[in-house]
């Protein structure tokens, strides 16, 4: 079981099919901001929760991303490792698709083009973005 920030690091572990919580804690200023400004448009934070459009992997955010939370999240996927197991191998069924590295031909492209496109299909303002 993985304790991670919040990044790239949840989709490279969602690929190895690692068990994981994702975590994030700010300063009360940038936590107010973030939730001012992003979430009325995204509901999650880790990329396997955008990219799936609702909570795949646990997020422990802000308030709730304190020792004894975090430490109760890994508890309970450590003691039922079959679950872990199970849940990670349907964030890497569901995410992996997502990030596949080929334009709308079928031709090779950058993954990180590929991962820009995959998140601003769920940004409303970012149907006006070319890539």
């Amino acid at each position: 079981v993985a304790i991670v920030a919040c990044g790239t690091i949840n989709l490279e572990l969602a690929a190895a099919g690692v068990p994981q919580v994702a975590v994030y804690s700010t300063s009360w200023l940038t936590g107010f901001v973030i939730r001012r400004l992003l979430r009325p448009v995204l509901r999650h934070a880790s990329l396997p929760n955008i990219l799936a459009g609702r909570t795949l992997l646990t997020e422990l955010l802000f308030e709730d991303c304190t020792p004894c939370r975090i430490a109760e999240e890994a508890d309970f996927l450590l003691a039922r490792p079959s679950l872990a197991r199970a849940e990670a191998a349907q964030i890497r069924q569901l995410v992996l698709p997502s990030l596949r590295a080929v334009g709308d031909g079928g031709e090779p492209q950058l993954a990180s083009r590929a991962a820009a496109r995959a998140l601003l299909r769920h940004l409303p303002e970012a149907q006006t973005c070319t890539l």
